[in-house]
């Protein structure tokens, strides 16, 4: 079963995200919910969520997973106008794209002009070199370990997979 790059993004952005029902306030200091929803930059939309005693937002499972949803379908309309040659790459590297533009915006993802150009150089290797010589990576660690690493193989390792809970054989996500 072959996945498309959203399905794999969604994964990732699971786990590196991880999920927080309750409002909490972020390493950035914004307030945050579900998977990385800043309330600070928008608002949740009408309908979703309610507030605690404390009036802090609560949101159920399936409130945060169409929150994401929306998240990365707007991210991926402006990775695309920003980048348009990402739809050309394959799902894995489209997947590690939309996961650095959810992470950052794309205002700081354009600031990694040596990078980007690497990957429209198809030069994986290089690209993957500089996103871990990043402030970035710096700042998320595992995240851009495992990101540089996909965008290098042009696919998740089979070990990796199984932390993400992928359960099914490498070939298949390839």
């Amino acid at each position: 079963m072959k996945l498309n790059h959203f399905n794999l993004a969604r994964r990732m952005l699971q786990v590196h995200e991880g999920l927080r029902l309750k409002e909490y306030t972020d390493t950035t200091g914004h307030r945050t919910i579900g998977y990385g929803w800043n309330l600070d930059a928008k608002p949740l939309p009408q309908g979703i969520g309610k507030k605690d005693a404390n009036g802090k937002w609560v949101i159920s499972e399936p409130e945060a997973q169409g929150l994401l949803d929306s998240s990365m379908i707007d991210h991926w309309n402006e990775l695309t106008v920003a980048f348009p040659w990402v739809q050309s790459l394959n799902p894995w590297r489209k997947a590690v794209l939309l996961d650095m533009a959810f992470n950052m915006g794309i205002p700081v993802l354009k600031t990694f002009k040596n990078t980007l150009n690497s990957v429209l150089l198809q030069d994986y290797t290089d690209a993957s070199r500089r996103m871990l010589q990043s402030k970035w990576a710096g700042q998320v660690k595992r995240r851009a370990d495992v990101l540089s690493e996909i965008m290098r193989l042009g696919f998740m390792p089979a070990a990796i997979m199984n932390q993400y809970g992928f359960d099914f054989n490498k070939r298949g996500y390839e």
